[in-house]
C-alpha cells in the first residue's frame, strides 16, 4: 500500500504488486495495469500480505 502527498489518477492511496523499484520512482501493477510513481510523491509505504 502506498499512500501520496499529492493524488495521481484521482487516488491518494494505491495498492498493487511492486514490479520495480529505483531512486526515482516505483512501477507498481495494479490490475495488469504498471502505475509509475515518484519518490519524492510518496508519503507512506507498507507490505500488504494477500492470504
Amino acid at each position: 500500500m502506498i499512500k501520496l502527498f499529492k493524488p495521481l489518477e484521482k487516488q491518494k492511496e494505491i495498492r498493487g504488486i511492486l514490479k520495480s523499484y529505483s531512486e526515482d520512482e516505483m512501477i507498481l501493477v495494479q490490475d495488469e495495469k504498471e502505475i509509475k510513481i515518484e519518490v519524492k510523491n510518496i508519503a507512506l509505504a507498507r507490505t500488504v500480505f494477500d492470504w
